[in-house]
């Protein structure tokens, strides 16, 4: 595991922070190989940032013919800095080829070392809640925790890093999400398997990790609920036939039993009830009661632009990717409906390992860390592989 700092500087004026919860409140311009930040409610104070970046590891990318990214690329941080990703774990196979193997890797912020998932013998991460837990699936199998090959499993995640599976294991499928009342969202199998090539799968509720699911959004042939907020509403997508062509739908399911339609998928929802839609190739920001709150622009605006988020904390900054970079828009930086982006790779310039670029911001919690991905190119460019990187902010300095 790979970790960078800057350098601290003079510190008699610092004031220790633990996150970027401040950087992202903040108008910030680049000097040279320093961020300075300046507050929105006095102007006349600026700060600079501390910044670590931790490479976590090689991310697990499956082939372009799986069903979606939101479980092969399926990651969660939690609001105490634990992250959960996807890990390629490669080992020699017959006939001396390498093989690649997914497998649920969880990093604790406490102890400062990643783990893998005791029992999960391949599997894919979900999302993290503030109490450290998280889920996802595995071919952990039964109850009874025996392997069962080409069988995968939505399971639940403790903070002993234990996996759980589900309930219902006559279904296969996939936990996107845990709240911290312990209920989980995500996807069961519609009843036709998961070959994953084009299966039936539903949007489902596990109102616990022991409880049998139910069916939650709007009916399609295929959809999933990708996000769970503490109280228990939910968002995610449903493809739709629209005269005869296939398309994809975002929803909110509220708790008061509501449905209502956002975008092309709701991929988010925050504790504040801010709900992160793509509606490609643009993005937006809604509340809990449907009301459009702003526009997500992309870099450089123009033709053939694009914005895609992932996630969105309590104060509303969002968190994605734009025309192939990670990016972040500030809550604080919106104005008449629109928010504009910076690019991570900016904002760390200096820190990232040699031949890094960040590619895609993946999420971030109530602090302002960030989880990424970015794709490390070989010296002599001959090779390019994912990996993910933890971005936190450790301290303010003084200017």
């Amino acid at each position: 595991m790979h970790t960078r700092r800057t350098n601290p500087g003079s510190r008699s004026a610092a004031a220790t922070i633990t996150s970027l919860a401040s950087l992202l409140a903040f108008t910030a311009c680049a000097t040279g190989d320093r961020w300075v930040e300046r507050l929105p409610d006095r102007p006349d104070i600026a700060v600079r940032i501390r910044y670590e970046v931790i490479d976590l590891g090689l991310e697990f990318l499956p082939p372009s013919n799986w069903p979606d990214a939101h479980v092969a690329g399926g990651c969660g941080l939690g609001d105490d800095g634990t992250a959960s990703f996807t890990i390629e774990h490669r080992f020699p196979g017959a006939n001396g080829q390498v093989v690649r193997n997914a497998q649920i890797q969880v990093y604790r912020a406490n102890s400062g070392h990643t783990v893998a998932a005791p029992g999960s013998i391949a599997g894919y991460a979900g999302r993290v809640n503030s109490l450290g837990q998280t889920s996802g699936s595995s071919l952990f199998g039964n109850p009874s925790g025996t392997w069962v090959a080409n069988t995968l499993r939505p399971v639940f995640v403790g903070t002993d890093d234990s996996v759980s599976p589900l309930t219902d294991q006559n279904a296969e499928g996939h936990a996107t999400a845990v709240n911290e009342s312990g209920v989980v969202v995500g996807f069961r199998d519609g009843g036709n398997g998961l070959p994953w090539g084009f299966p039936s799968i539903i949007p489902t509720m596990w109102d616990s990790a022991t409880a049998a699911p139910r069916t939650i959004g709007p009916s399609g042939p295929w959809g999933m609920a990708l996000d769970v907020d503490r109280s228990g509403n939910a968002v995610g997508f449903v493809q739709i036939n629209i005269d005869g062509s296939f398309a994809t739908a975002g929803w909110v399911h509220r708790t008061d039993g509501s449905v209502a339609w956002l975008g092309s998928d709701a991929e988010a929802i925050s504790e504040t009830g801010y709900i992160a839609v793509n509606d490609h190739p643009t993005a937006h920001v809604y509340r809990l009661d449907g009301t459009h709150v702003w526009e997500l622009l992309p870099l450089s605006p123009g033709e053939g632009a694009w914005s895609h988020v992932r996630d969105v904390n309590d104060a509303g900054t969002c968190i994605g990717e734009s025309n192939g970079r990670a990016v972040v828009w500030s809550a604080y930086s919106t104005r008449r409906g629109v928010a504009r982006c910076r690019d991570i790779n900016r904002i760390v310039s200096g820190l990232l390992p040699a031949g890094v670029e960040l590619t895609a911001g993946l999420r971030l919690n109530k602090s302002g860390q960030l989880l990424c991905r970015g794709v490390v190119t070989s010296a002599n460019g001959s090779i390019e592989e994912p990996h993910v990187f933890l971005i936190r902010g450790l301290s303010f300095i003084g200017l």
